[in-house]
């Protein structure tokens, strides 16, 4: 069969084909060949040109969404969910793939909230953990506040418990928005019900919880108890030990010490002190009368050598008037 008009590609796209062809990781040639068939507006080459180089290429989201844009035009509505559907499957955790699509799902699909609805809870499960997501969140949030309230809260708690950017923001949003809503229209009484039902649960587990940690705490403080009072006890045995070897110690060295010194006890060694200080009396007494006996002898030779002196003087005296007598009988 002769392929028709529109399946040749024009003499433009052969050489961007050619040159894909050759070398599939030319890149510049491959955005080429998208802008020309884009350009072109021939239904097949789009589909070939697109498959090829996002089957190479899954990451570049935009061109996933270009594509999706040409099915639109060409095709119809149904054609450009399955390209986007193919997307997110390819690259689940691209937010703003995954925005493009909801914003595909809204237009053609306004009114049907179950369909919205089932678009923004794929978007979440797939990316609602990215840091960048809660454009996404905070979109859908704003759109179930238009269709049901009930829903609004469930939702936050699942937005806020995500760690995403501008959280503190989204946060005061949502303290904002439990302010100024009424409680009928964010709660039924069947919540209220279980609500309350969990609260006296809850109350119920936390006193037997309390309970629990009293009496382990009171087991916890007498095992504590006892072990210091056995550890005082120990302490006060050690001690009364060291003493005991101290006191034994001491005796043993005043009984060296009385053997080294010949004390035999506390009452001979004032004996023997007293008699050492009696005798230390006696000689001194026995000294001092030494003494006196000393100064009389000296007192009595002095006295015997100055009369010796006085009689030498008195020989003296005498010889010389005789010797001058018989000088005088000589001349």
């Amino acid at each position: 069969d002769t392929p028709g008009p529109a399946e040749v590609p024009a003499a433009e796209e052969r050489g961007f084909w050619k040159a894909v062809e050759e070398n599939p990781n030319d890149f510049a040639s491959w955005t080429y060949l998208l802008q020309v068939v884009e350009k072109n507006g021939k239904l097949k080459q789009i589909q070939k040109a697109f498959s090829s180089f996002l089957a190479l290429y899954p990451y570049c989201y935009g061109y996933w969404k270009k594509y999706a844009d040409q099915m639109i035009k060409l095709v119809s509505n149904e054609a450009a969910y399955e390209v986007y559907n193919d997307a997110v499957i390819a690259i689940p955790l691209s937010v703003d793939l995954w925005t493009y699509f909801i914003h595909f799902i809204a237009e053609w699909k306004n009114g049907d909230e179950e369909e919205i609805r089932t678009i923004y809870q794929r978007a979440v499960a797939a990316c609602g953990q990215d840091f960048r997501s809660d454009k996404i969140w905070e979109a859908f949030v704003e759109w179930e506040k238009q269709t049901d309230n009930f829903r609004v809260l469930a939702l936050y708690k699942d937005f806020l418990s995500c760690v995403i950017q501008r959280h503190q923001f989204h946060f005061d949003k949502f303290r904002e928005w439990i302010f100024f809503t009424p409680v009928k229209d964010v709660v039924t009484m069947a919540d209220i019900q279980e609500l309350l039902a969990r609260h006296k649960v809850e109350t119920e587990r936390r006193r037997v919880e309390n309970e629990e940690r009293i009496k382990v705490e009171a087991e916890k403080a007498r095992l504590a108890e006892e072990a210091a009072v056995k550890v005082a006890e120990e302490q006060k045995k050690e001690a009364e030990e060291e003493e005991r070897k101290l006191q034994e110690e001491i005796k043993r060295m005043q009984d060296d010490y009385k053997a080294a010194t010949g004390y035999v006890d506390a009452k001979t060694d004032e004996v023997k002190i007293e008699s050492e200080e009696g005798d230390t009396q006696a000689d001194e007494t026995k000294a001092d009368e030494t003494d006196e006996v000393k100064v009389d002898e000296m007192t009595t030779k002095v006295k015997e050598e100055e009369k010796s002196d006085d009689m030498a003087m008195e020989s003296e005296d005498a010889a010389v008037p005789q010797q001058d007598e018989e000088e005088d009988n000589e001349d």
